[in-house]
């Protein structure tokens, strides 16, 4: 898996 990926998946699903 990609590091960019990784990134957008964190901003679609922020952890709060």
């Amino acid at each position: 898996m990609s590091t960019i990926e990784q990134i957008i998946r964190n901003l679609r699903q922020p952890k709060r």
